[in-house]
């Protein structure tokens, strides 16, 4: 049996796990995407209606 010989470890990639998030077909929303989606949607609903009339 192999048995692979004891090394110290090798430094983490920071890119890898940015590269495994980006796979294809993964469309993961971010949470900030999230946020500026409901806080704009708020703002359309407190708008006024385009037939508003001011004042």
């Amino acid at each position: 049996m192999y048995t692979r010989p004891i090394t110290p470890k090798r430094p983490r990639n920071p890119f890898v796990a940015l590269a495994q998030r980006r796979q294809a077909g993964v469309h993961r929303r971010s949470a900030s995407g999230l946020r500026q989606q409901a806080r704009q949607q708020l703002r359309q609903e407190l708008a006024a209606p385009p037939d508003w009339r001011s004042p």
